[in-house]
């Protein structure tokens, strides 16, 4: 986050968000025990925030959240949305711009105690937005929250989160 904060070029930053991983993961994994197929909505999850002032105004703003998706591993299969997601492994995609200074991850992660269809039907979807960053650091970003998030739930079958961003196809 230090790097984030940086490149914000801001004299004044403050830095929000859920202080503790464990908590935050909680509240996910209850979401997926209840969930049911025909549930559409979804709490969202901010990890952090940085706001970033020159005197009294925001210069800069830096999100990373997270939620369960209503877009299925199924869904990304399909061929309309290679558009947007690139396939990264068997429980892995990423969206690297579906919008400016934005970047997208959507991972499996089954959670004990939910029904069957939750590890493919109930993805986690991460987000980071931030006009100041590039694209590396919002991987890099992403990455390393999709990562503490995943390890603090105890998914069954940790998603495999590759360092590398993929290539453009």
């Amino acid at each position: 986050m230090d790097a984030a904060v940086a490149t914000t070029g801001a004299s004044d930053v403050e830095v929000s968000g859920t202080r503790r991983a464990d908590a935050l993961a909680a509240g996910l994994v209850r979401e997926a025990k209840r969930w049911q197929k025909s549930d559409l909505l979804h709490n969202s999850y901010t990890g952090c925030r940085i706001d970033a002032f020159e005197g009294d105004e925001i210069s800069g703003t830096v999100d990373v959240s997270v939620k369960w998706s209503v877009i299925s591993l199924g869904l990304l299969d399909d061929p309309k949305s290679r558009l947007t997601w690139r396939h990264m492994n068997d429980s892995v995609y990423v969206a690297p711009a579906p919008g400016p200074a934005r970047m997208q991850l959507i991972a499996a992660c089954p959670v004990p105690g939910a029904i069957a269809a939750q590890p493919t039907g109930l993805p986690l979807q991460f987000e980071v937005r931030g006009a100041s960053l590039g694209v590396e650091l919002r991987w890099k970003l992403l990455r390393t929250f999709a990562q503490s998030v995943t390890e603090a739930m105890a998914c069954t079958t940790p998603p495999v989160i590759p360092s590398a961003l993929p290539s453009a196809s």
